[in-house]
């Protein structure tokens, strides 16, 4: 089975995520009942770089520097975060769903008036 991500970069020496200096964006999801089943598309600096599944982490090799990170599901998505990457650094960064606990009942008012916060994304 292929475990590389076919969303990364590729691994060149034309200045594009190189093994001796890239820089790495580790996302985990977290498990929650919400979306359960589906995946939700990582987008690094506007293009879809990932896609997670309940419980996963996944590496997502970037050029060092500052990058804007945003987790979506269909139409709805998390509020943008920014993080910035040394070369040879991991950053650790965390989604999952707004809808836990008794907030699952607000479903609609996060999909119809509160869509850029369906999803939560921090870094830890």
């Amino acid at each position: 089975m292929n475990n590389q991500n076919p969303y990364a970069p590729p691994q060149t020496d034309g200045g594009f995520a190189t093994p001796a200096g890239n820089a790495v964006i580790r996302m985990t999801r977290t498990k929650s009942y919400s979306d359960r089943i589906r995946a939700y598309r990582i987008e690094v600096d506007g293009i879809e770089s990932a896609r997670i599944n309940a419980g996963e982490t996944v590496e997502i090799p970037v050029y060092a520097g500052t990058h804007s990170v945003i987790a979506k599901i269909d139409w709805c998505s998390s509020p943008m975060l920014s993080c910035t990457v040394s070369a040879g650094e991991t950053v650790e960064l965390e989604c999952g769903s707004n809808l836990q606990g008794l907030r699952v009942f607000l479903g609609p008012l996060y999909v119809f008036f509160m869509r850029d916060q369906y999803l939560t994304l921090i870094q830890r």
